[in-house]
């Protein structure tokens, strides 16, 4: 299945301008992201066989999809998996539930299919919570933490200054996301280096009001297929520059509405939109805590 698309020069088939449903636009993003469409295939036989919350070590289901470590190899079956593992001598294999893999890259509680229209019933988000786990037995010594990939724990002490070490431990998120970022090797380098920056990012809460016109932008700029370099040519495409500012304009006009759109503008639209969806920032919209500071962004 392709990533979802919509007609760009249909205004109700987006959210409206001036939507500011966290849920709906991540959903918007999410099921635009090329990687998005693959995950939700593979994840589709296993809902199907009754192994999405957890899957049988005899299964014949193929992992591809599902976090295992160490890795397993492409359209290798559980069964298959295990009998490798055990061959190789490596103790303790593990295999994520299917469930759990897919919320921890899209933070939704199930596959949906991209062509879905957003509902809270139809789209359910699992939003991401900071969780807390304390010493609870005296006899206890020694403790075993499960780790995604893009996971890190760190450690304080109750009977010493919190803030201080909330502080330190800022310090250390900062270099662990940086170092992970590094680690992608199979990012392009401009997607690692965005996503080194995701600790430190701050939802533009203020433009979220024109996602409408991001999609838009994104929509048609997966249509127009003009080569970059030929200017002219591509702002003269259908779905060129161009004619999105010419329709966009039109539109406000019709509506009644003093502002208008230049091409600066809509590469500013299209560039937040390639944030959001394909570096993953929609992420920002599952984090942004009561506490956490926002700013606009042009």
């Amino acid at each position: 299945m392709k990533p979802f698309k919509a007609d760009w020069r249909d205004k109700t088939q987006y959210p409206p301008r001036g939507c500011t449903d966290k849920n709906r636009l991540a959903w918007e993003f999410i099921r635009r992201h090329p990687d998005y469409a693959v995950h939700w295939q593979q994840m589709q036989p296993l809902v199907e066989a009754g192994e999405y919350e957890r899957i049988k070590r005899s299964s014949e289901s193929c992992l591809d999809g599902v976090e295992c470590w160490p890795e397993a190899e492409p359209s290798e079956t559980v069964k298959a998996y295990f009998a490798r593992m055990k061959k190789s001598n490596i103790k303790q294999p593990r295999v994520d539930r299917p469930r759990n893999s897919f919320m921890n890259k899209w933070r939704l509680e199930c596959p949906v299919t991209p062509d879905t229209e957003y509902s809270t019933e139809a789209v359910k988000f699992s939003p991401h919570e900071v969780r807390l786990k304390r010493h609870t037995s005296l006899n206890t010594k020694n403790f075993r933490l499960f780790l995604y990939p893009n996971e890190a724990a760190i450690r304080f002490r109750l009977d010493i200054p919190v803030v201080e070490q909330i502080d330190m431990a800022k310090l250390k998120l900062i270099e662990a996301t940086k170092a992970y970022a590094k680690e992608r090797e199979a990012l392009a380098k401009e997607t690692r280096m965005l996503l080194a920056k995701h600790a430190s990012s701050e939802l533009p809460t203020l433009a979220l009001g024109d996602a409408h016109y991001w999609l838009r932008c994104y929509d048609a700029d997966c249509e127009d297929k003009t080569p970059s370099g030929h200017g002219n040519a591509r702002r003269k495409h259908p779905s060129g520059p161009g004619e999105r500012k010419k329709l966009f304009n039109e539109e406000h006009r019709a509506a009644g509405l003093t502002e208008i759109f230049d091409i600066g503008k809509l590469k500013s639209f299209l560039k937040l939109a390639h944030d959001f969806i394909d570096n993953r920032k929609f992420l920002l919209l599952m984090t942004n805590g009561s506490r956490r500071k926002t700013i606009a962004s042009t």
